[in-house]
């Protein structure tokens, strides 16, 4: 399964559209693709949409993260479903489970223009979805760029159960 980005000429980013499942309420994300990263991260930007002033009943990791925006208060989400859509056809989805999603926001330590500028910090998608790809692939040679990240097939089993009717009310099940 292919999904592709889109990029920012702006920024100069490439992006995954997301949908974040948390509490079974989706949360539209766009998610800046991150080789650097170690995590999937929510920055403040989508955090403060998402979680608001509930971001300290939110667990506090102990895992720090440092990145861009120098230090900042980290705190995690467990067993989050994430759905990866693919820019040219929202239909095509690669979804997801992350044990711990991590929220990162750096309010309580910038001010004034400081923070304008870090606020503006897209969230990422980081090498923990990343590196279940089988491939990535940064295409320059179009304009403008193109992402295209594939995934391993899911594999699903069907199991189907036959019943037949035998002698003296028994059964035989066959599972296939």
């Amino acid at each position: 399964m292919i999904i592709e980005g889109f990029y920012d000429p702006i920024r100069k980013y490439f992006y995954v559209q997301a949908k974040v499942y948390l509490g079974g309420k989706p949360y539209a994300v766009n998610l800046m693709v991150d080789t650097g990263a170690s995590v999937t991260a929510l920055l403040d930007r989508d955090a403060l949409r998402i979680f608001g002033n509930k971001l300290s009943k939110l667990k506090e990791s102990r895992k720090g993260l440092v990145g861009i925006g120098g230090f900042a208060d980290t705190y995690y989400v467990e067993n989050v479903k994430i759905e990866l859509i693919d820019s040219k056809n929202p239909e095509l989805k690669y979804t997801i489970t992350l044990n711990k999603l991590y929220v990162v926001t750096h309010h309580k330590h910038f001010r004034g223009e400081e923070w304008k500028k870090v606020s503006q910090l897209p969230s990422i998608l980081g090498r923990d979805i990343l590196f279940k790809a089988s491939k990535i692939i940064f295409d320059f040679s179009t304009t403008p760029p193109k992402l295209k990240i594939e995934f391993p097939q899911k594999k699903t089993t069907t199991v189907n159960t036959y019943t037949k009717p035998m002698r003296n009310q028994q059964y035989l099940h066959i599972t296939l």
